[in-house]
């Protein structure tokens, strides 16, 4: 008999690559599409995975990283060329590592304040709001990111201005938000205030 897999954390047919704060998995996936004809498995906002196949060869495994690698040298010729032009007088090729942030990165909110159990409101009463006027308010629906599907929001938990913050950010960096039912409208539903 065949003795069953050992459990491990690593699945070696995937490989993530983090996102710089300058770049989005969005942009990324994009960049990489577009210009080097790479179709990545999924995006987030700050990282990308790719899925490697029995079809793939050293080459393939070649042109990814090339492509990563001219993208990387790219994006680290602007950053320093956006620092020249505001320190004229320092030689940023010096420098090891210099961060700043942008619009594009974000850090994901904390959990939500679970206020009741999902199920406890399934027959609440409930109105639909726009995004940025559920701020104190319980969910009556799920909302979440896609990849990776994890929800950011559970029927019954409470929506956070932290929360608000990081779809806007989503919304503002063309990811889509599932989940709702006007989804696309942007509206939540949320339990009715009596």
């Amino acid at each position: 008999t065949v003795p069953p897999p050992t459990p491990t954390s690593c699945d070696p047919s995937r490989i993530v690559v983090t996102t710089p704060a300058t770049l989005t998995g969005l942009q990324l996936a994009e960049r990489l599409k577009k210009d080097f004809g790479i179709e990545l498995e999924a995006n987030a906002p700050r990282h990308i995975i790719a899925i490697t196949g029995i079809a793939d060869t050293e080459e393939t495994f070649e042109r990814f990283a090339k492509a990563l690698l001219a993208i990387d040298a790219e994006l680290a010729l602007k950053q320093t060329s956006d620092l020249q032009t505001i320190f004229p007088s320092t030689d940023f090729h010096t420098v090891e590592s210099t961060q700043h942030s942008t619009d594009n990165y974000f850090h994901y909110p904390a959990i939500p304040e679970a206020v009741y159990d999902s199920h406890a409101v399934e027959d609440a009463p409930t109105e639909s709001l726009p995004y940025s006027a559920c701020e104190g308010r319980i969910s009556a629906e799920f909302l979440y990111l896609y990849p990776p599907g994890i929800p950011m929001l559970v029927p019954g938990e409470r929506i956070s201005a932290e929360l608000l913050d990081c779809i806007e950010q989503l919304l503002k960096n063309n990811f889509s938000l599932y989940g709702p039912k006007r989804a696309a409208d942007q509206y939540l539903q949320v339990i009715r205030e009596n």
